[in-house]
Order: C-alpha cells, then sequence, then structure tokens
C-alpha cells in the first residue's frame, strides 16, 4: 500500500474515533442529567424487576446538521455517507450487510459488537424504520456492487430519478468503498 494511500485512511480513523468519542461525551452528560431531574422527581422506586442498562447512542452531533435548511440537500447524503463509513470502519468484520434504506437504519440503531448505537432510533430522520430526506420521503439505497452504495433523495419533486435527484455519486463513479 503506498503512503499516500494511508494517509486518507488514517485521517478517516481519526475523524471517526474523534467523533465517536464526542458523541460518547454529549450521551454521558444527557444520560447525568437526566438521572438528576429523575432522582429529584421520583418519590418512591419500584423494585419489580431490576432494570436493563440502557444501550449508549454514540451518534454524532453533526447530525444536528441534517435536513438543516440553510445547507445544500446534498450535504445532507454526504453526512450520511460519512456516519455509514464511520460505522464501517467501527464494525469491520462484524458488520450486517447493508443494501436498502431498511438496511442501513437497522446497521445504525442497533447496538452493534460493542454495544453502542451509531445513530438513536428516534432521530427525526427516520420515519417508518427508514432514513428520510429533508422532504419527507425515504432515501432510494441501492447496493451498487459490494464495495459501492447509492443514497439518492427524490429532491423538491419527492419524485424518484427525476432530474432534481440528489444523490452521493462522485465524478469518478465511486460511492461508499469498504461496504
Amino acid at each position: 500500500m503506498k503512503r499516500s494511500e494511508i494517509f486518507p485512511l488514517v485521517l478517516v480513523c481519526v475523524f471517526g474515533a474523534a467523533c465517536w468519542y464526542l458523541g460518547y461525551l454529549i450521551v454521558q452528560k444527557t444520560e447525568q442529567e437526566g438521572e438528576h431531574a429523575e432522582a429529584q422527581q421520583k418519590i418512591s422506586v419500584e423494585r419489580a424487576s431490576p432494570a436493563k442498562p440502557a444501550v449508549p447512542v454514540v451518534e454524532s452531533p453533526v447530525l444536528a446538521l441534517l435536513h438543516d435548511p440553510s445547507r445544500l440537500p446534498v450535504e445532507d447524503i454526504r453526512l450520511l455517507e460519512g456516519l455509514i463509513v464511520d460505522y464501517l470502519l467501527m464494525a469491520k468484520g462484524n458488520r450486517r450487510p447493508i443494501g436498502l434504506n431498511e438496511d442501513v437504519v437497522f446497521a445504525l440503531t442497533e447496538p452493534g459488537r460493542f454495544g453502542v448505537r451509531f445513530m438513536s432510533p428516534v432521530n427525526p430522520a427516520i420515519s417508518g424504520g427508514r432514513l428520510i430526506d429533508r422532504w419527507g420521503e425515504p432515501y432510494h439505497v441501492h447496493a451498487v456492487q459490494s464495495d459501492k452504495l447509492e443514497l439518492r433523495s427524490a429532491g423538491p419533486d419527492r419524485e424518484l430519478f427525476t432530474s432534481d435527484d440528489v444523490l452521493n455519486g462522485r465524478e469518478d463513479g465511486s460511492s461508499l468503498a469498504g461496504l
């Protein structure tokens, strides 16, 4: 492997780890604040059965930018693409197959090998078990090859495969390498 090929891989790994750690810290702080407020409101504690530990969500704070009207729709696709790449890097060797929108949601919202979720199942970008675009339509997810995935938004006309569709394709034809 050439040195010029290693640097981008290392950069993506460092960025993914930084997003994971930042998300972890945010989750920890949110859980602590929630536990404190809950403790103040509870007067009696019922101990009918032992409580299951909450599954941590390491949702990237960048997801708050999803569907932001001040950003371009293609940036939503790039953001989701980055999230999927982060998942693939973290779940390497033990990842769920991804080929459809529902597969992507399942992979990102269910606890994986490390017992963490990459996206909250109640994220507003998920509806009916599928990722939706800023117009409320489900993204079209298509596994082009075993190592390529196409994400497509129907665009403002809400109809797939028309001229206003937004996709993650690149000039060189590649997309989401590593699937």
